[in-house]
Formats: structure tokens, sequence, C-alpha cells
């Protein structure tokens, strides 16, 4: 708030230098060292080239042409550095202002765009890392700044609840399973062996008991389901305690089963071709390295095309 005020005070000492430079180009920083002031800025140094004259010599300018009223003093320091020296009341009319306004203080005023953030989306297959709880800090902390400057935002997480390492999260469940029947069965290659499995395979058993000790389609399907919804489950609890909610959980299973993704191949077909029973996108003709697979040759997508159809 006081920055916006400098950079107000600052461009209006310009027009009167008869320039006319954009007030967000201003920049104004937090002086490191109270006896360098309170607030300093470089425009001297930036306007000395325009006006063909001295840095120090346009800082002159500059603070003559200023309305003076908010400051104690003002200083030339440097090549052309202006420190500015706040006075006391100046300091507290604002502090006034921030206990008054609160939370709401800052807040910008009410935008027409609406903002959509989508981020952690971390697969449903295990806990959240480290790198997760990264990308929820940085998007929160994204969403925040934009409600505080206006705008309607959306918290979005695209759940990945279909493709390859769904089915994998599927068979390495049952596997676990099954073992707590005694029956011997190793897990697939690309098995998922965190521990958290056998505990949910517990709670599953203690559910449904022997309902799927016979192998089947049926069950593989329930077990995918399930384990998505329990590894979901805790990723949303983890993210509650890190103070992260979101407005959307969007499916990537909805994505596939409506009609976006047919209509979507009908638009892309003059971009793809068939190689070895694959279809390929011609990625390449718009600076990828390398063209990409989007069906693979046993019909199934590749995380690309949900993703487009999604996006």
């Amino acid at each position: 708030m006081i920055d916006i005020r400098l950079q107000e005070l600052i461009k209006n000492a310009t027009v009167k230098l008869g320039l006319d430079i954009d007030q967000d180009t201003i920049v104004i920083e937090t002086s490191k060292d109270s006896a360098h002031g309170d607030y300093a800025t470089n425009i001297a140094m930036q306007l000395a080239r325009p006006l063909r004259k001295n840095p120090r010599e346009v800082a002159t300018l500059l603070i003559n042409a200023m309305d003076q009223t908010p400051f104690e003093k003002i200083e030339i320091a440097g090549p052309g550095f202006i420190n500015f020296f706040l006075k006391p009341e100046t300091l507290s009319k604002y502090i006034a202002t921030i206990l008054k306004e609160g939370s709401n203080f800052g807040n910008g005023s009410k935008k027409d765009t609406k903002v959509n953030i989508e981020f952690v989306s971390a697969n449903p297959t295990g806990k959240l890392h480290l790198g997760h709880a990264r990308g929820a800090a940085v998007g929160d902390t994204l969403a925040r700044l934009f409600i505080k400057s206006g705008y309607e935002v959306i918290r979005e997480f695209y759940v990945n609840d279909a493709g390859v390492q769904i089915d994998n999260l599927g068979k390495s469940l049952y596997v676990r399973y099954l073992n707590l029947f005694g029956i011997e069965k190793e897990l697939p290659k690309d098995a998922y062996h965190s521990t958290d499995l056998i505990a949910i395979a517990e709670s599953l058993k203690a559910e449904i008991g022997d309902k799927y000790v016979k192998e089947s389609k049926e069950g593989l399907e329930y077990f995918k389901l399930e384990g998505t919804n329990k590894f979901l489950e805790i990723i949303k609890n983890d993210l509650q305690n890190f103070d992260v909610v979101f407005d959307v959980y969007s499916y990537e299973t909805k994505v596939r089963a409506g009609n976006t993704i047919p209509k979507l191949l009908e638009k892309l077909a003059p971009f793809t071709y068939e190689e070895d029973g694959a279809t390929f996108l011609k990625t390449s003709d718009f600076g990828d390295d390398k063209d990409r697979v989007i069906i693979k040759s046993n019909g199934d997508f590749t995380y690309f095309l949900p993703d487009i159809a999604y996006h």
C-alpha cells in the first residue's frame, strides 16, 4: 500500500518533468538498513538517459517536483538512489487502516474474471510425498493471492483414476487381499509395494469377507475402485491438515466415459497417423522433439489423450 502510494507520488513528479512513464515500472524497495530510510528507488538512474542528465541531478529534480508531505526527509545516495524517510504520523495512518480493515486490508477490487487453478493432482495410488506438499503450498498460495487481488478462484484437483497406474493398483491390492486368506500369489510386475495396501486389504476383508477370493474381473474392478477411493481419502485428509481445501475434484474416468474423446479424435485426425498399430499425434510439427503416442497398439489411451480432452 505504501509502495503504491510512493509510485503515485513519483509518477506525478515525472509528469511535471514532462515524462510519460508506466507507474508499474517504478521500482520501490524496502530499505535493508533503517539508516538509509524506509523505502528506496532507482528511478533517477532509469530516467537519466531520456532526460540526458546525471542521475543525481535527475533525483534532485524528482524530489523538488514531489509532494513531500508524507516524508520526514528524502535523501540522494550513491550514484542516484532516492531514500525516503517516512514521518511517524504517515506510518500510524496506515497502521490504523490495517487494524480497522483486518483481514480485508489490501484486498483488490472485485474482478469479473474467474481463475481456475489445478494443482497437486497426485495419482491416488499412494500417499502424498514432499514434492506434492511443495505443489500444494505453491498452488494454494497462488489461489490466495488471486483471491486477495479480487478474483473469484476455483481450486481444482484432477484425479487420475484411470489408466495403467490404476490397473496396477487394483492388481496389487487384490493380491494383498488374497494373501490374507493364505492364498500364495506374487505381486505383478510394476506392482505397488506400499504397506498401506496391506492395511487397506485388511479393512476390505472386514467389509466383504471372502467375496472375491475366487479371482474375477468384477473383483479386480472392485479393488481398483476401492484402492483409488481409500488413497484419495488419505490424500484429502493430509491436504486438509495442511490447510489446503479444494473446491472441485474432477475425475479422469468421467472424461473417458463421455463423448469428449471421440469428438477430440475427430478434430485431431489431420494431425494423427497410425504406426505399428498405435496412433501418434504429430507434435513434432509444433516444436516437440518427437511425435507422441495417444493410443497404444492394444487400444489403451496414453495419459496424453484424456489430458488433452480434459483441458
